[in-house]
C-alpha cells in the first residue's frame, strides 16, 4: 500500500538485510541518523500551516526530536529485538562514514513539538505490516528512496537522471 512508503523506506535496508538471514553484514553501526514517524512530519507540516505566518515565515526546521537520533547499531539492535535468530555483524570503521546527528531545538521551541512516535513504535509497526502481509514485495522501488529518485513511480516522474534541472525558488 502506498501509505507504507515513507515508512519502509527508512528502514527497508536494515529490515531486508537483516531479517531474511542470520548472520547480515552492514557498516560499522556508528554512523548517526536522525528518525521522524510519518504521523509525526505531518503533524510538524500541520502546525507550520496553522502558526502566525511570522512565525513561520523563511524558517528551515530539522524535523523530529534529539532522543530520536540514533546510530545505525541502535536501530540494527531494535530490528535484531523483533526478529529471533538475526545477529549483527559490523564492518570495520570507514573514514567516509557520513553522520547525520542533528538537533531539533529550534523545532521544540518555536513549535512546541514533541513527537508522539519513537523509533521503536516505527519499527514494530513495519514488522507488524510484515506480518499482515500489509508489505509482500519490499524490494520494490517503492520502497528505496534512492531508486525511486532516479526511477521514478507510475504516478511520479524520476528526479534524478531525468534531464530537467530542478526549480529554485529565489
Amino acid at each position: 500500500p502506498r501509505g507504507w512508503t515513507n515508512r519502509v523506506a527508512a528502514l527497508r535496508s536494515r529490515v531486508r538485510r537483516q531479517a531474511p538471514r542470520t548472520k547480515p553484514s552492514t557498516s560499522s553501526g556508528d554512523q548517526w541518523r536522525p528518525f521522524v514517524h510519518v504521523e509525526d512530519g505531518a503533524e510538524v507540516i500541520t502546525r507550520c500551516l496553522e502558526s502566525p505566518l511570522d512565525a513561520v515565515r523563511g524558517q528551515v526546521f530539522n524535523v523530529g526530536s534529539d532522543d530520536q537520533n540514533h546510530t545505525l547499531a541502535e536501530v540494527g539492535g531494535m530490528i535484531e529485538g523483533l526478529y529471533p535468530g538475526v545477529r549483527l555483524t559490523f564492518a570495520p570503521k570507514s573514514e567516509r562514514e557520513a553522520n547525520y546527528r542533528v538537533s531539533f531545538a529550534k523545532l521544540r521551541t518555536a513549535l512546541s513539538f514533541v513527537p508522539r512516535h519513537s523509533l521503536v513504535d516505527g519499527v514494530r509497526q513495519v514488522q507488524e505490516a510484515f506480518a499482515s502481509g500489509s508489505i509482500t514485495h519490499y524490494l520494490e522501488d517503492r520502497y528505496s528512496n534512492h531508486r525511486s529518485l532516479v526511477r521514478g513511480s507510475p504516478d511520479e516522474p524520476a528526479l534524478i537522471g531525468n534531464g530537467v534541472e530542478p526549480a529554485l525558488d529565489h
